[in-house]
């Protein structure tokens, strides 16, 4: 039995497994916020635009870098191969424009620091972690951000092309540093805010202390025994969650969030297109069915992490936390399989479950 665990779903492409790549259009799923889609997340309104037309675009990927704020551990930022000032300067415009300011309903731990504002810095989400480090992501709702659509290709693409882009993706992520703590037309005091987050000398020291992995935030989906779409991770009309299936094998309720898909287009002013923003106010607490990681067609197979969801409902599921539990089941499953002879699609439930159960696994009451 063999278990698929990566972001891009290589294993189950080569294993013959069907799968989806992209967004599908509203109307595959009935999903309210599929496709082609303009989101007010600070007003939590659907905006002109939004054709709920499907393409096969992806969110867009990024570097989750670990930066040092501690000076004696810290290596300074150098300018990148193929810097290039212009792919930063609208970010003038969204400070100008108050896009950098205050988030309108302000959730700590999620990346914000009231001194950066309404200051050039607000490009990045800021946590802090221990030994005077922090954990930061590249914020998507300036209309600057300038990571959409460069991972085109990479999914489908050889291990060279994957390459060219993950350097791509490196070098903007190193530029747009550089170009907040060195670039002359930024204040002052802003530069020196940027200033204050460097390479830490004592991490990733085989790599010039930058991460290797890159934030694949959505690659290949299978297509499963069972697919998991919006209607189904959402609250309904009274407010209420969703009945869990009774193949669940774990919970889920982190909010739909997926990355913007494009780089601003003409007549963009509020928000990148594709965005969906940590949409709490809709997402429910749901169960994750067993048999979205098994395959239709193919046996011997399980897919705990590119696993069979529409893209929205893939925006909840996609978190570590989410895919630890999934894989628990999944390599429990793999072991009560082989113990009891049977390909994954046909293990009983139930045994999975009071397996799980007894590891401490938390599943939907009154399973």
């Amino acid at each position: 039995i063999f278990i698929d665990a990566t972001y891009e779903g290589d294993l189950f492409a080569m294993a013959g497994a069907d799968f989806r790549l992209g967004r599908e259009g509203r109307e595959v799923f009935g999903e309210p916020h599929a496709g082609v889609f303009y989101y007010d997340f600070r007003n939590k309104k659907v905006l002109p635009g939004s054709t709920g037309e499907g393409d096969d675009r992806l969110p867009a990927y990024t570097y989750r870098l670990c930066l040092a704020t501690d000076p004696e551990n810290s290596v300074p930022v150098e300018e990148p191969p193929g810097y290039n000032r212009a792919d930063y300067e609208g970010y003038f415009k969204d400070l100008e424009a108050g896009r950098l300011r205050a988030p309108k309903n302000f959730k700590p731990g999620r990346g914000y620091f009231p001194e950066h504002f309404d200051k050039l810095v607000r490009a990045l989400s800021v946590t802090l972690i221990p030994n005077e480090k922090t954990d930061v992501n590249m914020n998507p709702r300036p209309l600057a951000f300038p990571f959409a659509e460069e991972n085109e290709g990479y999914i489908e693409g050889d291990w060279k092309t994957r390459l060219a882009i993950e350097e791509r993706l490196r070098n903007l992520t190193l530029g747009l540093l550089y170009f907040l703590q060195n670039d002359p037309e930024i204040p002052k005091e802003h530069r020196e805010i940027a200033r204050e987050y460097q390479l830490p000398k004592d991490e990733f020291v085989d790599n010039n202390h930058f991460p290797h992995q890159l934030y694949i935030r959505e690659g290949r989906r299978l297509k499963g025994v069972k697919t998991l779409t919006e209607l189904d991770v959402t609250l309904d009309e009274k407010g209420e969650n969703p009945p869990y299936p009774e193949d669940s094998i774990a919970i889920g309720e982190f909010p739909i969030d997926s990355f913007p898909v494009r780089k601003k287009q003409p007549g963009d002013d509020a928000v990148l297109e594709g965005y969906l923003s940590m949409m709490d106010n809709i997402t429910a607490k749901y169960g994750i069915p067993y048999h979205i990681m098994i395959p239709e067609e193919v046996d011997n197979l399980i897919v705990p992490v590119a696993a069979s969801a529409s893209h929205v409902a893939f925006s909840t599921i996609r978190m570590e936390p989410t895919w630890m539990a999934m894989g628990q089941a999944a390599g429990t499953a793999a072991h009560l399989s082989l113990e009891a002879g049977v390909a994954p699609r046909d293990l009983e439930v139930k045994e999975l479950q009071a397996e799980l159960k007894k590891q401490n696994q938390a599943l939907p009451e009154g399973l």
